[in-house]
């Protein structure tokens, strides 16, 4: 859950991420990064819904 949440896009200039190396994907790329500041985020027990 998050609130009163407007993305702030950054600039990234390098990344490295082990777990993605482990994942042995071919040509992942970062897709997006943004500052995570002040934001009022909790998670919830999840539940199963049927699909209608």
């Amino acid at each position: 859950m998050r609130e009163n949440w407007t993305p702030t896009p950054v600039k990234v200039i390098d990344y490295h991420f082990n777990f993605l190396n482990d994942l042995q994907l071919e040509n992942a790329i970062l897709a997006n990064a943004f500052v995570i500041k002040n934001i009022p985020y909790y998670w919830k027990k999840g539940k199963i819904e049927s699909w209608k």
